[in-house]
């Protein structure tokens, strides 16, 4: 996974770098690769068609939710539609 940094907040309410590690669209693509013994350009199709499909259904105003993962839903933020993603509270346990 890539390294990004995000503003944080600390308890004085001053800004501090947080670093958290992020998948990029090839690394997710590599890891469907190594997992079902597909090529890399039949992963990333897979991959580029889920992307894709939970896009149109937020066009279209469909909320998208994926069991034990969260919920998709467009909203209108600044004149703009944008995605917003609420995490479940069955996501990821250990």
């Amino acid at each position: 996974p890539s390294v990004l940094q995000r503003p944080g907040h600390s308890h004085r309410n001053r800004q501090r770098a947080v670093t958290v590690e992020a998948m990029n669209h090839r690394e997710l693509a590599e890891e469907i690769r190594k997992n079902h013994g597909l090529s890399w350009a039949e992963s990333s199709r897979i991959l580029e068609t889920v992307i894709e499909t939970i896009r149109e259904q937020l066009k279209q105003g469909h909320l998208v939710r994926l069991r034990n993962f969260g919920t998709f839903q467009a909203r209108k933020s600044h004149g703009k539609v944008r995605a917003k993603f609420n995490a479940s509270k069955n996501f990821l346990k250990f």
